[in-house]
C-alpha cells in the first residue's frame, strides 16, 4: 500500500511501500532480516486504522462547536514466528502473535508525546497495546541493517547477532522445534 509523503513526495520506497522517514524504512528492512531467520512470519505497513473518538458536535444555544474525529494508525503490524522468544526482545503481543509497532527515531522525536497518548487511548478503548520502538535502542540491543548506521559504532552486525542466538540454541527451549535452522532437534 503506497502512501504519498507530504514532506518528501518522492518518498522512501521499499518493496511497494512509501515510508515517511528513515526509522520506518530501517525498521522495515530489519523486519525483513528477521523474516529471513524465521523470527517474524509477516509484517504490514500502516495497514489498519483505529477510531479513537468519533466526530461530535456540541451545542450551547446558538453556538455549535464541532470536535473532529480522532484516529490512530500504527506504523507496523507484525506477526511473530514460533521462535520469537529466543530473540530476547520483549514486545507485548495479542493472542494470535500479532504485534502493533510505532517506530520513533528517539524518545525526543517530534510527535512522540502525541503518539504515546494515542497508544494509551487505543489500549483503553480497544485493548490493543502498541509497542513503541526507538530504532537506535533496538539496533543497540540487536543489530543494524547497515553497518555504522547513524554513525553509531556500537551497533552490531546482523551476522554477529544471529550467531549469538544460534549459540544459545542448544540451551534454549524455544529452539527445540525450530524448523528454519535445520529441522527438529529431537
Amino acid at each position: 500500500m503506497s502512501k504519498t509523503n507530504i514532506k518528501n513526495p518522492a518518498g522512501l520506497n521499499y518493496k511497494g511501500d512509501t515510508f515517511k522517514n528513515d526509522s520506518e524504512l530501517g525498521f522495515a528492512k530489519w523486519l525483513d532480516r528477521m523474516m529471513g531467520w524465521g523470527f517474524v512470519t509477516s509484517w504490514s505497513y500502516e495497514s489498519v486504522t483505529f477510531q479513537l473518538m468519533p466526530r461530535r458536535e456540541l451545542t450551547d444555544g446558538l453556538l455549535v462547536k464541532t470536535i473532529r474525529p480522532c484516529s490512530y494508525t500504527p506504523d507496523f503490524v507484525v506477526t511473530l514466528g514460533e521462535n520469537w522468544l529466543a530473540t530476547g526482545i520483549n514486545w507485548v503481543t495479542s493472542s494470535d502473535k500479532k504485534v502493533y509497532i510505532e517506530t520513533k527515531g528517539s524518545r525526543k522525536s517530534r510527535g512522540y508525546n502525541e503518539t504515546y497518548l494515542k497508544t494509551k487511548i487505543l489500549y483503553d478503548k480497544h485493548e490493543i497495546y502498541t509497542n513503541i520502538v526507538v530504532y537506535k535502542e533496538l539496533y543497540g540491543k540487536t543489530f543494524t541493517v547497515t553497518p555504522g548506521e547513524a554513525g553509531h559504532k556500537k551497533f552490531k552486525r546482523s551476522e554477529w547477532w544471529i550467531s549469538r542466538i544460534l549459540k544459545k540454541k542448544t540451551k534454549n527451549k524455544y529452539f527445540n522445534k525450530c524448523m528454519y535452522f535445520g529441522g527438529n532437534d529431537d
